[in-house]
């Protein structure tokens, strides 16, 4: 048997393959946007209280998002949090 005659476990024609690999292509697209956001959340805790505080972060916020499983983007907690500490800052500073 030839290598061209030889079957293939994935099909690589026809319509059902190019969804399949549009799939994938996406999930690998979001693991590695997933990981990335997470080493940048780790090079945070580089940052002094100060710097965190500037950002409306803690090091317990950013101890919290890394403490979510690995393909969780911690980014987005973060970005809920400091929204929130920034809301009810700007709240309290107009009473």
């Amino acid at each position: 048997m030839r290598t061209a005659e030889c079957p293939s476990i994935i099909p690589l024609e026809g319509p059902v393959s190019a969804p399949r690999i549009v799939t994938a292509l996406t999930w690998m697209a979001k693991a590695w946007r997933v990981l990335r956001n997470r080493q940048v959340t780790m090079r945070l805790c580089d940052l002094s209280d100060a710097q965190l505080l500037d950002i409306g972060l803690t090091r317990a916020d950013i101890s919290e998002a890394l403490a979510e499983p690995l393909l969780q983007d911690p980014s987005g907690r973060l970005n809920l949090v400091a929204r929130d500490r920034a809301a009810r800052f700007y709240r309290a500073a107009r009473r």
